[in-house]
């Protein structure tokens, strides 16, 4: 087995309720043939269930992978029979390269409603937690990559959706994280010139032309 590293973690607590959570764990350069599953064990009663989700990334530096953990929480009020649409936004610091993957965890009285990555986010998952019971579908969990190429990059996601079990007005709450993925360094490159004299006079494998190749 290979234990995860917690990354950070974020709880959108109230004065009724805590345990609305996000959080990201890591796991450095597994051997190449590793396979499995990630198992998630909580310490306690987990009342209206959870989203899990698992990305591989390659190419990462294995000396420092990561960069700096940001994470936030909002809340939305929500009149009753009313479409909000709001859009939350995480700020990370970045270097141009690196590649930022964000989660986002989404509870609402149900049903809880959708979120949609803003453009240049690639999802990975978007999901429900179908709790098949009278409490009702509460929870939605989602994530996403970006490439950055700058030292700020934002990460964006829009909710919207009528609670339908909600008297008068009634919360939304988001619990979001996000971390920049640090790419491996590359190493020194060297250029080769092929030519032939007189032209034409032969062929060449690599061909013709000038080619770049990284020093081993």
């Amino acid at each position: 087995s290979y234990p995860l590293t917690l990354v950070g973690m974020v709880d959108n607590a109230t004065a009724s309720a805590s345990g609305r959570r996000n959080a990201i764990y890591r796991l450095v350069g597994p051997p190449a043939s590793a396979s499995g599953y990630v198992t998630v064990t909580f310490s306690g009663y987990v009342q209206y269930g959870t989203v899990a989700g698992v990305a591989n990334f390659q190419g990462v530096d294995q000396s420092t992978p990561l960069g700096t953990y940001v994470s936030a929480v909002y809340t939305d009020t929500v009149t009753a029979g009313t479409d909000l649409f709001t859009d939350r936004t995480l700020t990370v610091t970045t270097t141009a390269g690196d590649l930022v993957y964000d989660t986002v965890a989404l509870f609402s009285a149900p049903p809880v409603g959708f979120i949609t990555a803003t453009v240049g986010q690639t999802e990975l998952w978007n999901v429900l937690r179908d709790r098949l019971t009278t409490n009702g579908v509460r929870v939605r969990g989602a994530a996403s990559f970006k490439s950055a190429d700058s030292t700020t990059t934002y990460m964006t996601w829009t909710a919207s959706g009528i609670p339908g079990s909600c008297s008068g007005t009634c919360l939304r709450s988001w619990a979001m994280s996000a971390v920049p993925i640090k790419p491996a360094a590359t190493g020194p490159t060297h250029q080769l010139t092929v030519a032939v004299d007189p032209v034409g006079g032969g062929t060449t494998n690599s061909s013709v032309g000038v080619h770049t190749y990284a020093e081993n």
